[in-house]
């Protein structure tokens, strides 16, 4: 008995990424089925089975047929002539590769006085697939936003990666790590201060001392915007010092965290006055009657 199924190939594995197989064409069209009558009646297919797997420019070659009914199970007991058959398949690729840097999307600004200081980002470059025309005109991914708006520390963040139309990421689910950050700005301020003494002697007074200097800190913004002059001192030791006019090297202390630069003027005048001690009265004698 004989029949004329028509042929078929069948593919297996995949050809690399990026690459796609076009139609199969196989040669002869039709091949002839013998053997027992119910089973040429089975015999719905002749298969050549095709291995793809690192195909990068197709497949032209002989191949061996197989006969197989409609659920693709081999049929036993009959002969296919020929028994092979050429088969041809382009394999094309329709997809490239190319490396691009991953630019983080930094949007909003930290808390008054802080300030971003670096964006890391793991990867720093990633591998897009895609067509050759959209990947020419795409040298660098931009992440999701990260809001950084209010913040005072350190940021980290998983985020997306936003891929033109028909790109994908070859070897990664698309998603990066980026730390964002963020120190305390460092800032001057001058502060005016007026000058206290210590160690004034027992003997003297003092006249006149600077009313005012000028102290210029620095250190962290966000501490200087809350300090107040009265926590900035400037004194003066006048101990051993005798009355007459002097000008001193003042020491100056400066809040925690910040740090005194400069002070203007540099020396604070005093002026020390002995004390009148107030005179010891002189005893008189009252004459007695006689």
């Amino acid at each position: 008995l004989h029949a004329f199924p028509t042929r078929r190939s069948s593919e297996r594995g995949s050809p690399p990424i990026g690459y796609e197989s076009q139609q199969a064409v196989i040669s002869p069209e039709q091949v002839l089925v013998s053997g027992p009558e119910a089973l040429v009646r089975q015999v719905k297919s002749a298969v050549a089975t095709v291995n793809l797997s690192g195909a990068v420019g197709g497949v032209r070659q002989s191949y061996s047929l197989v006969a197989r009914d409609d659920r693709g199970f081999i049929v036993a007991g009959v002969s296919l002539e020929p028994s092979s058959a050429a088969v041809e398949i382009v394999v094309e690729q329709k997809q490239f590769e190319r490396l691009v840097a991953v630019s983080p999307s930094v949007r909003g600004s930290p808390a008054a006085g802080y300030n971003v200081t670096a964006v890391e980002v793991d990867p720093p470059s990633v591998t897009l697939l895609g067509p050759l025309d959209i990947l020419n005109a795409t040298s660098v991914v931009l992440t999701d936003d990260i809001d950084v708006s209010g913040a005072s520390g350190d940021m980290f963040r998983t985020v997306n990666l936003r891929l033109p139309t028909s790109v994908t990421i070859s070897g990664s689910g698309g998603a990066v790590s980026v730390r964002v950050r963020i120190a305390a700005g460092q800032g001057e301020a001058t502060f005016g201060v007026a000058p206290t003494s210590s160690g004034l002697g027992s003997n003297l007074r003092l006249v006149r001392i600077t009313p005012l200097v000028e102290v210029l800190l620095q250190g962290d913004l966000p501490v200087l915007r809350s300090v107040i002059p009265d926590q900035v001192k400037v004194t003066v030791d006048l101990t051993g010092l005798a009355a007459g006019t002097h000008l001193l090297q003042p020491n100056v202390e400066a809040p925690q965290n910040l740090q005194a630069i400069s002070i203007s003027p540099s020396t604070v005048e005093v002026v020390l006055e002995a004390t009148v001690a107030s005179p010891t009265p002189t005893p008189t004698a009252t004459p007695v009657p006689g």
